[in-house]
């Protein structure tokens, strides 16, 4: 399993053991200035060695490049005997008699634990180190069945799939300390919760996660400490999306029985809206919440019964339920999408449990994520109250404004009492793996 980070201390220790070794390879090479062999590999572990050092002093250092494209001691012995090993067996023979005969120890052997993880910052890392190293191999495949599984984990975490997610982080949980890269940048599995106002599933990893841990993770993302949506102005949103109403009301191309029918100022309003609201399009997604969702119970407000006359007929209103609506909840976070799917009124009303399966409609014919391109939401279908995906508005579903309101203030609180303590001022941050 994955062992805790190395402290400040300990990582100025491990660079003052790296300059130690460098002088002492660089005068073995001045000493045998004739030997091709042992030079090569000399200057290959003083190139990762170099790399290493400057990693640990924060520069952007691919270390995958120094590892792989001249392993001149594990691989390119074979071509110059002109031959291949049969087998792993032979390989590791072959290996270790070419290690014996000339003294010189695998790439990585003599690296401490500690560095061999912060250079092992993703699977491809993992894999690399462990080709240069016989006898690291065994720790690495430990820790490579843990590597293998991050892209997995995350996976189901973006899609709020936190059933299937929590299989792996329980029989594993040191891999909630792990990044992955997403869609929005590189994150935790617990930093996706957050992001994505996911009260119960935070809980289950509090316990599981040191405060430390938690405290580096949450800070990460929100530097401040504030719950919000970076890059945001919730303004200028509602703005954008009265522009909308405005253009919808004045369409006299919109059609019930086709979406796709505007004119150019409802999509130039309906777009503007869009890649305001997308995290991913607009750039600003690595910190803060993946959505404001004042902003959909805002939309949720032009079908009360004050603004309802203003649509003037029904193909508007069906317009705005699909295409506006349930465009603006498909970008909301899984937190309030997961509830969004399986019916505000039935969690509200009904009392029924979150599905932590992921965002699932109630009668589990098929998943918010894999719709087929001719039924997709916001295009094709809107969700109602009841989580029932429809095509046609139900005057009787039109209003969910005040279930709503009591999810998300029920939200926000809990998600407030999660948030972990600001660190003590002095206390030096974990480097992150």
């Amino acid at each position: 399993m994955l062992s805790s980070s190395p402290t400040e201390n300990r990582i100025e220790t491990i660079k003052r053991e790296i300059a130690s070794r460098i002088t002492k390879l660089n005068s073995e090479i001045d000493s045998h200035s004739s030997n091709t062999n042992s030079i090569c590999i000399w200057k290959q572990k003083i190139a990762v060695l170099m790399a290493a050092e400057a990693y640990l002093s924060g520069e952007n250092v691919d270390l995958d490049d120094v590892i792989s494209i001249n392993p001149c001691y594990t691989y390119t012995w074979f071509p110059i005997r002109g031959w291949k090993p049969s087998s792993a067996s032979e390989t590791k023979k072959i290996i270790d008699k070419v290690k014996n005969r000339n003294g010189f120890p695998d790439l990585f052997s003599q690296l401490p634990r500690d560095l061999m993880l912060i250079l092992a910052k993703n699977t491809a890392g993992m894999i690399n180190l462990a080709k240069t190293s016989t006898h690291r191999y065994r720790w690495f495949q430990e820790n490579l069945r843990e590597s293998v599984l991050i892209n997995k984990l995350l996976t189901h975490a973006v899609f709020g799939e936190w059933k299937a997610a929590r299989k792996i982080w329980s029989t594993y949980p040191a891999i909630l300390r792990r990044k992955g890269k997403v869609k929005c940048g590189e994150h935790t599995a617990y930093q996706i919760a957050w992001k994505n106002e996911e009260a119960d599933i935070i809980a289950e990893m509090n316990a599981l996660l040191p405060l430390e841990e938690q405290q580096q993770q949450f800070y990460e993302i929100f530097p401040d400490g504030e719950l919000v949506k970076h890059n945001w102005d919730f303004k200028k949103g509602s703005l954008l999306l009265q522009n909308v109403f405005i253009a919808v009301t004045k369409d006299t191309l919109v059609d019930e029985f086709d979406m796709s029918l505007m004119n150019d100022e409802t999509k130039a309003a309906l777009q503007a809206l869009h890649d305001y609201l997308n995290p991913e399009i607009s750039g600003h997604c690595q910190t803060g919440l993946v959505c404001d969702v004042r902003i959909y119970q805002e939309a949720l407000k032009y079908l009360d019964n004050a603004k309802f006359d203003f649509l003037t007929n029904w193909g508007r209103t069906t317009f705005w339920c699909i295409r506006v609506e349930e465009m603006i909840a498909s970008l909301l976070s899984t937190g309030y999408l997961r509830a969004h799917c399986q019916g505000i009124g039935n969690i509200v009303q009904g009392g029924q449990k979150m599905n932590d399966a992921g965002c699932c409609f109630p009668k589990g014919e098929f998943s918010y994520f894999h719709c087929t391109e001719d039924m997709r939401p916001g295009f094709h279908f809107y969700v109602d109250n009841s989580g029932i995906p429809r095509t046609v508005p139900n005057v009787n579903m039109l209003d969910g404004g005040e279930d709503w309101r009591i999810y998300i203030t029920q939200q926000k609180t809990r998600l407030e009492a999660l948030k972990p303590p600001k660190p003590k001022p002095g206390i030096a941050l974990r480097v992150n793996l």
